[in-house]
């Protein structure tokens, strides 16, 4: 059986089970030290967009944490509603990561963790994932940075993020892998055969040299598994 990922009556269906928190990919504190290194400004003013939100708790973390603001966006009501009902302090919203509401340069930071995932699984994936970068890099402040968590490796995912044709971003595309964490009862063939999940890493420039100067991101491997 095929599972729908990239239809939203999916998950529409797999929320009315699912109610609780859960961290798809990699939770918060394994990743807490990336996002500190390449948000372009400090935690308390740095205004935040997770699409595609889930059912994580990475906002509630990140706004224990110190984050400013935290707007999280699904297209599952679903999901809102349970979201809402989890984290009450949280701010959530219903709405399509391809056809964003927001502003021009409303955020400093987007973190997306499987979204382009997720997208890729439907019909029509190519343009889907074009138009949902496209609207993230039109809210991403001028110097903003785009987080994306991926089980996907560059020679597979690393072309969605460059564009089809020459200066279609305005951003530098940064990779690097994290360990996929394990649960206790989670085999080999759960884990696939490649032990990491890949991060792209999509800082927009405001000029060659502000690129040239930016040196490429690092992680520390956590041992806390998820």
């Amino acid at each position: 059986m095929t599972i729908s990922y990239g239809k939203q009556p999916y998950w529409d269906q797999r929320y009315a089970t699912d109610k609780d928190f859960f961290d798809w990919f990699q939770r918060y504190s394994n990743l807490q030290g990336l996002i500190e290194e390449v948000a372009p400004c400090p935690k308390s003013k740095c205004r935040v967009l997770i699409p595609g939100c889930g059912n994580s708790a990475l906002s509630r973390d990140m706004i224990q944490d110190g984050y400013g603001s935290v707007k999280n966006i699904d297209w599952s009501q679903v999901c809102i509603d349970n979201m809402s009902r989890l984290d009450p302090k949280g701010e959530y919203e219903k709405m399509d990561a391809r056809n964003l509401t927001f502003r021009d340069n409303s955020f400093d930071l987007v973190i997306a963790k499987g979204l382009i995932d997720s997208l890729s699984c439907g019909e029509n994936y190519v343009q889907h994932i074009s138009q949902t970068l496209h609207e993230i890099h039109r809210v991403l402040s001028e110097d903003g940075t785009l987080i994306c968590i991926s089980y996907a490796a560059p020679e597979q995912r690393r072309w969605h993020f460059e564009g089809e044709q020459p200066g279609e971003f305005s951003w530098s595309v940064d990779t690097l892998t994290v360990p996929k964490p394990t649960l206790p009862t989670m085999d080999i063939k759960m884990r696939g055969d490649d032990p990491n999940h890949h991060v792209y890493i999509c800082r927009k420039r405001l000029s060659k040299e502000d690129t040239d100067d930016r040196k490429s991101p690092t992680i520390t491997e956590s041992k806390e598994d998820n």
